[in-house]
C-alpha cells in the first residue's frame, strides 16, 4: 500500500512572474532609521505583463514633521520644496490604496518597508528585494564593496545610468532592474520564474492582483502610454 502524501496547497510563491503585477517603490528620507527619520518623497512605477507602465507612475512630495537637515545634500530636497506638501499621514491612505494588490519591489526593500510600517501600523505586503535577488544570482562569488548599489547592479545588466536619489527615477531604475534580473534568472533556470525564485517575501493571507492576460506585452519593455502605444526596450542586457 502506498504511503499517503499530503498534497501541497498552491502558494503565492508559486505564482509565475508573468502572471503577477508588481509596483516598484522608492522613498527618499531624512535618514535610515524609521523610528527617528522621516519620508520626504515617494515614487512608484507599476510593472504589468513585464512592462514598465509609465502612464501609471506617480511621485509625491511629503512634508516631514521637522527640518530636512543634512539629508538635503543627498536627495536635493529642501524645507522650502516640501513646505506646502501634504504630511505622510495625509498621503498614506492614497499610497496604501495605490500599492494594494501589487507585489512591491524595492532595492534594499526592508528599509522602505520599515518606513511604511512605522507610518501605518499593521502595513503588510508581499515584496521582492532586488538587492537580495542580486546576491542570490551571485551566490558563491565575492563581490567588491559597492557592487550591490543600485547603479552598480544596473551597469552589470547594461542598463542606462540615471541620476540617483530622486524617488520616481529610482523607482523606474528598480523596475527596469527587476526585468533584467528576471531575464537572467530564467536564462539560467531554462523555465519561467516564480515569486519563489525571486526570493519574494509573502505575508500570510496576502492577496495580489494578477495580469488578466499573461500574453499581452513582450518581456522587458517600458510602456509610456495606454496599450497600443510605442514601447521602449529597457530590460534587455547589452
Amino acid at each position: 500500500m502506498r504511503p499517503f502524501r499530503r498534497r501541497r496547497e498552491p502558494s503565492l510563491l508559486d505564482e509565475a512572474v508573468l502572471d503577477v503585477a508588481f509596483v516598484a517603490l522608492d522613498l527618499e528620507t531624512t535618514g535610515l532609521d524609521p523610528a527617528s527619520d522621516h519620508v520626504v518623497s515617494i515614487g512608484w512605477v507599476p510593472i504589468e505583463h513585464r512592462e514598465v507602465v509609465l502612464a501609471d507612475a506617480a511621485h509625491l512630495l511629503v512634508r516631514p514633521p521637522g527640518p530636512i537637515g543634512e539629508s538635503a545634500t543627498i536627495h536635493g530636497l529642501t524645507d522650502a520644496d516640501v513646505a506646502s506638501a501634504p504630511s505622510l499621514d495625509e498621503v498614506l491612505p492614497d499610497l496604501v490604496d495605490a500599492l494594494s494588490g501589487y507585489v512591491l519591489v524595492a532595492h534594499h526593500a526592508p528599509l522602505d518597508i520599515g518606513f511604511l510600517r512605522a507610518a501605518a501600523a499593521g502595513f503588510s505586503t508581499p515584496y521582492v528585494d532586488t538587492l537580495a535577488l542580486e546576491q542570490r544570482l551571485h551566490t558563491g562569488r565575492d563581490l567588491p564593496p559597492g557592487a550591490l548599489r543600485l547603479d552598480a547592479v544596473r551597469r552589470r545588466y547594461g542598463l542606462p545610468a540615471y541620476a540617483a536619489h530622486s524617488a520616481l527615477t529610482d523607482a523606474l531604475a528598480v523596475a527596469e532592474l527587476l526585468l533584467a534580473q528576471v531575464a537572467e534568472l530564467e536564462h539560467r533556470l531554462r523555465r519561467p520564474a516564480t515569486l519563489r525564485d525571486l526570493g519574494a517575501v509573502t505575508p500570510a493571507a496576502a492577496k495580489i492582483r494578477r495580469n488578466a492576460d499573461a500574453g499581452v506585452g513582450a518581456p522587458g519593455q517600458t510602456r509610456s502610454h495606454d496599450s497600443g502605444s510605442q514601447t521602449t526596450d529597457r530590460g534587455e542586457r547589452r
